[in-house]
């Protein structure tokens, strides 16, 4: 009799067990970027576990891979119940294409700075600041968006920059997207294109003393 006890007992800890696994799967909650409406099932889309890559230079390797497949890179990030996925924009080097991005619609995410329009650099800290005035500027500001269409971040870190950082940066760029966007009826998008070049601010040159 006592076996029985025991084997019913271990049986509901068991089914138990399953049933609390799939309420906290249930619980997850998955955002898509730029917006889950820029997520196209007809477009080939290849998901990247950012936990199995090295550093930025293995990252930005495996991007232009998928790139130059025609596929669409996807970041995933699984944090806790919270699943990120980034659709990221990457040039194949093959393609040789020629973009022109004008100054104001670019924030460039490089180390733990922000660089606004080239010229202004702002602690990361500053997040939160940075992406409400880019997104939200509509041309009112010649240092940010002419338009939330033409709004850019672009990411760039050293070769050897450890990818867990990255992750954490990433993380921390959706988190106060998705604050951000919440508080403007979900109607901003995030888009994130990787840079393999740092930038390098050229000084003008004085001009002579007459």
């Amino acid at each position: 009799m006592k076996l029985y006890y025991y084997i019913l007992l271990i049986t509901l800890i068991f089914f138990n067990c399953k049933e609390i696994n799939k309420n906290i799967e249930q619980n997850e909650t998955e955002y898509y970027y730029p917006s889950n409406e820029s997520f196209n099932p007809q477009i080939q889309e290849k998901p990247i576990n950012i936990d199995s890559i090295e550093n930025f230079g293995k990252l930005l390797t495996v991007t232009e891979k998928i790139s130059c497949e025609d596929q669409l890179p996807i970041i995933r990030i699984n944090n806790k119940n919270t699943i990120f996925n980034f659709k990221i924009f990457k040039d194949c080097p093959d393609a040789m294409d020629v973009i022109d991005y004008k100054q104001r619609n670019i924030v460039l995410i490089q180390g733990d700075s922000i660089i606004v329009n080239v010229l202004i650099s702002k602690p990361f800290d500053s997040l939160k600041k940075v992406l409400s005035n880019h997104l939200l500027n509509n041309g009112s500001s010649p240092n940010y968006s002419i338009s939330l269409d033409k709004a850019l971040f672009m990411y760039h870190q050293d070769s050897t920059y450890d990818s867990k950082k990255v992750k954490e940066h990433f993380i921390k760029l959706a988190s106060v997207f998705n604050e951000v966007n919440s508080e403007n009826g979900d109607s901003l998008e995030l888009k994130i294109k990787l840079i393999e070049y740092p930038f390098t601010r050229i000084p003008i040159p004085q001009l002579p003393i007459e």
